[in-house]
Protein backbone atom coordinates (compact mmCIF):
# COMPACT_ATOMS: atom_id res chain seq x y z
CA UNK A 1 0.00 0.00 0.00
CA UNK A 2 2.99 2.33 0.54
CA UNK A 3 3.73 2.32 -3.20
CA UNK A 4 0.11 3.11 -3.93
CA UNK A 5 0.18 6.03 -1.52
CA UNK A 6 3.48 7.25 -2.95
CA UNK A 7 2.17 7.04 -6.49
CA UNK A 8 -1.06 8.73 -5.46
CA UNK A 9 0.96 11.50 -3.86
CA UNK A 10 2.94 11.95 -7.06
CA UNK A 11 -0.18 11.95 -9.22
CA UNK A 12 -2.18 14.24 -7.00
CA UNK A 13 -1.35 17.73 -8.14
CA UNK A 14 -1.51 19.55 -4.86
CA UNK A 15 -0.94 23.17 -5.54
CA UNK A 16 -0.70 25.99 -3.07
CA UNK A 17 -2.10 28.98 -4.86
CA UNK A 18 -1.41 32.42 -3.47
CA UNK A 19 -4.33 34.58 -4.42
CA UNK A 20 -3.50 38.13 -5.33
CA UNK A 21 -5.66 41.11 -4.48
CA UNK A 22 -9.18 40.58 -3.16
CA UNK A 23 -10.70 37.14 -2.96
CA UNK A 24 -13.92 36.73 -4.88
CA UNK A 25 -14.84 33.80 -2.64
CA UNK A 26 -14.55 35.87 0.54
CA UNK A 27 -17.48 38.10 -0.46
CA UNK A 28 -19.52 35.30 -2.08
CA UNK A 29 -19.86 32.79 0.74
CA UNK A 30 -23.60 32.35 0.16
CA UNK A 31 -22.94 30.97 -3.34
CA UNK A 32 -20.60 28.23 -2.12
CA UNK A 33 -21.27 25.07 -0.11
CA UNK A 34 -18.53 25.18 2.52
CA UNK A 35 -17.70 22.13 4.63
CA UNK A 36 -16.51 23.05 8.12
CA UNK A 37 -13.18 21.70 9.35
CA UNK A 38 -12.60 19.50 12.38
CA UNK A 39 -13.41 16.31 10.47
CA UNK A 40 -12.14 13.88 7.86
CA UNK A 41 -12.87 14.82 4.26
CA UNK A 42 -13.30 12.01 1.74
CA UNK A 43 -11.63 12.63 -1.63
CA UNK A 44 -13.31 9.64 -3.25
CA UNK A 45 -11.41 6.39 -3.74
CA UNK A 46 -8.08 8.22 -3.61
CA UNK A 47 -7.63 9.63 -0.13
CA UNK A 48 -9.04 11.27 2.95
CA UNK A 49 -7.85 14.55 4.43
CA UNK A 50 -7.91 15.33 8.15
CA UNK A 51 -9.16 18.92 8.09
CA UNK A 52 -8.33 21.14 11.06
CA UNK A 53 -11.15 23.16 12.60
CA UNK A 54 -9.53 26.41 11.41
CA UNK A 55 -10.05 25.40 7.77
CA UNK A 56 -12.88 25.08 5.25
CA UNK A 57 -13.27 22.60 2.38
CA UNK A 58 -15.00 22.87 -0.99
CA UNK A 59 -15.88 19.89 -3.18
CA UNK A 60 -14.94 19.68 -6.87
CA UNK A 61 -17.93 21.62 -8.20
CA UNK A 62 -17.52 24.46 -5.70
CA UNK A 63 -13.76 24.56 -6.30
CA UNK A 64 -14.48 25.13 -9.99
CA UNK A 65 -16.89 27.94 -9.03
CA UNK A 66 -14.13 29.66 -7.03
CA UNK A 67 -11.82 29.46 -10.05
CA UNK A 68 -14.48 31.11 -12.17
CA UNK A 69 -15.09 33.80 -9.50
CA UNK A 70 -11.36 34.57 -9.65
CA UNK A 71 -11.56 34.81 -13.47
CA UNK A 72 -9.59 31.58 -13.90
CA UNK A 73 -10.51 28.63 -16.09
CA UNK A 74 -11.15 25.43 -14.08
CA UNK A 75 -8.97 22.52 -15.21
CA UNK A 76 -11.75 19.95 -14.88
CA UNK A 77 -9.37 17.86 -12.75
CA UNK A 78 -10.26 19.51 -9.42
CA UNK A 79 -11.34 17.17 -6.64
CA UNK A 80 -11.53 19.77 -3.87
CA UNK A 81 -9.89 22.70 -2.16
CA UNK A 82 -9.00 23.96 1.31
CA UNK A 83 -9.25 27.55 2.57
CA UNK A 84 -8.53 29.22 5.90
CA UNK A 85 -11.56 30.39 7.90
CA UNK A 86 -9.66 33.57 8.70
CA UNK A 87 -10.39 35.89 5.76
CA UNK A 88 -7.20 37.82 6.57
CA UNK A 89 -5.21 34.81 5.36
CA UNK A 90 -4.88 34.86 1.60
CA UNK A 91 -4.20 31.31 0.35
CA UNK A 92 -5.88 28.14 -0.84
CA UNK A 93 -4.88 24.54 -1.56
CA UNK A 94 -6.38 22.92 -4.65
CA UNK A 95 -6.42 19.14 -5.07
CA UNK A 96 -6.39 17.84 -8.64
CA UNK A 97 -6.10 14.27 -9.89
CA UNK A 98 -4.55 13.19 -13.17
CA UNK A 99 -4.94 9.53 -14.06
CA UNK A 100 -1.97 9.63 -16.44
CA UNK A 101 0.61 7.13 -15.22
CA UNK A 102 -1.66 5.66 -12.57
CA UNK A 103 -0.58 2.19 -11.43
CA UNK A 104 -3.10 0.07 -9.57
CA UNK A 105 -1.99 -1.41 -6.26
CA UNK A 106 -2.87 -4.92 -7.41
CA UNK A 107 -0.11 -4.73 -10.05
CA UNK A 108 2.63 -4.30 -7.44
CA UNK A 109 2.70 -8.05 -6.74
CA UNK A 110 3.58 -8.79 -10.38
CA UNK A 111 6.43 -6.28 -10.66
CA UNK A 112 9.94 -7.73 -10.46
CA UNK A 113 11.65 -4.80 -8.73
CA UNK A 114 15.04 -6.56 -8.56
CA UNK A 115 14.86 -7.37 -12.27
CA UNK A 116 14.07 -3.76 -13.11
CA UNK A 117 16.97 -2.53 -10.97
CA UNK A 118 19.34 -5.06 -12.56
CA UNK A 119 18.52 -3.58 -15.99
CA UNK A 120 19.91 -0.24 -14.83
CA UNK A 121 23.25 -1.70 -13.68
Amino acid sequence: MKWGQTIFGALLALSLVLLSGGNAWASSNEQLKWIEGGRKIDLGKMATVELESSLLFLDAANTAKVSEMNHEKPSGKEIGSIFPKDENQNWEVVFEYYELGHIKDDEKEDIDADGILDNYK
